[in-house]
């Protein structure tokens, strides 16, 4: 945090990983905190609205907690938002799409 700051895209990564290694862990309440954290910095670095795919993986990893929670209809929600963003952002044959896609389908067909 010295070196890049608590606002630099490195930072929201880092808090990344640490929220799905949590969510391994299952460490719920530390993942949420993490992945919170990710979220934010993502949203002021690309934008709130952005369609930028580093925004939409930490929607994913949102998606992944409230499903660990069993909240379906959350994670599915933000299943969709990351979706979206990366078929608006990249296209339909790239793999965080495809990555998307999949999870998505996994969470409305269990």
């Amino acid at each position: 945090l010295e070196v890049l700051g608590q606002n630099h895209p490195y930072t929201s990564f880092t808090h990344d990983t640490i929220a799905k290694i949590y969510l391994g862990l299952d460490h719920i309440d530390k993942a949420k905190e993490h992945a919170k954290k990710s979220l934010s910095i993502r949203r002021n670095v690309y934008g709130d609205n952005s369609n930028h795919p580093r925004l939409a993986i930490a929607h994913l990893t949102n998606a992944a907690i409230f499903d660990s929670e069993g909240d379906k209809v959350q994670a599915i929600a933000e299943a969709e938002k990351a979706h979206d963003m990366n078929v608006k952002g990249l296209r339909d044959g790239h793999p965080l799409t495809q990555k998307s896609e999949s999870f998505l389908i996994q969470l409305k067909s269990s």
